[in-house]
């Protein structure tokens, strides 16, 4: 242990775990059905969920620690999550350096960062940016304007959604020990896609049918899930819009905006 980590509160508690499985993702690109995946073939990534605990405690994500939460947990509470499965889940929208983090949460999440087996959930950018475009109009309040207007809105630090897409997959695609998992091989061959992910990791894979996990389709069906302590899918059914598809979707200049400031990402990934 090192000086800085034992400065850290709680190290101890983070040395006894074993290392976490940690997903990151750009927003709407496969995280939970990832994490639902491994949860569902990987045993020791179950988590012991008692009745009516919410779905978002079956897991931690690291991004409940960013400044601007809303549903921030203490590191006691994220140790709680933590000790519910013997290989734990973790969850990010964050870049690899995790600046969005709280300055005094910033030492307790490089501490589990460093613990962690990263792989890197990825999907194809221009699916990407329709489904990011149907979610914000749908319940974030930011996308009132046209898809086009959308795709140019710039970030805090000026960038368009193309070029921040392919900024975070970048970075997370050259972080030391990550694997990338497209999203399209998840769904297409989940069985395959999970071996790689518990080779990765050093997990056991005992296979289950059907492969993915069953969707939830209804609030109710999420709620008796939870009653019952038994979740097998994190997703929440909120009846937003449905995304369109790229070529409805993207305009010639759209087309011309993307291959521009993401083409080389896309091709890095395999996406045509």
């Amino acid at each position: 242990m090192s000086t800085a980590d034992a400065d850290i509160p709680f190290e101890a508690d983070l040395a006894a775990l074993a290392p976490p499985i940690l997903v990151a993702s750009h927003l709407r690109s496969g995280t939970h059905l990832t994490m639902d995946l491994i949860r569902r073939h990987c045993p020791p990534c179950k988590p012991r969920m008692r009745p009516l605990e919410r779905l978002h405690d079956s897991y931690l994500s690291l991004d409940r620690f960013w400044s601007a939460a809303h549903n921030p947990v203490s590191q006691a509470g994220a140790l709680r999550i933590l000790r519910k499965a013997a290989r734990p889940l973790l969850k990010t929208h964050a870049r690899p350096g995790f600046e969005e983090v709280a300055p005094e949460h910033a030492p307790f999440v490089r501490a589990i960062v460093r613990r962690a087996v990263p792989i890197a959930c990825v999907r194809d950018g221009r699916k990407v940016m329709c489904s990011q475009y149907a979610w914000a109009k749908s319940f974030m309040g930011d996308a009132r304007g046209t898809f086009a207007e959308f795709l140019r809105q710039p970030s805090p630090d000026g960038l368009t959604r193309p070029a921040a897409w392919a900024r975070h997959v970048n970075q997370w695609a050259d972080a030391e020990g990550v694997l990338v998992v497209k999203f399209e091989d998840t769904v297409a061959e989940p069985i395959a896609t999970v071996r790689r992910i518990a080779q990765h990791a050093g997990l056991d894979v005992r296979p289950r049918e059907p492969a993915l996990p069953r969707p939830i389709m209804s609030r109710w069906q999420s709620a008796l899930a939870r009653a019952l302590g038994r979740i097998e899918s994190t997703n929440i059914h909120s009846g937003g819009e449905t995304p369109m598809k790229p070529a409805e979707a993207f305009t010639p200049d759209d087309n011309a905006l993307f291959d521009r400031e993401a083409g080389d990402a896309m091709a890095r990934l395999g996406y045509a």
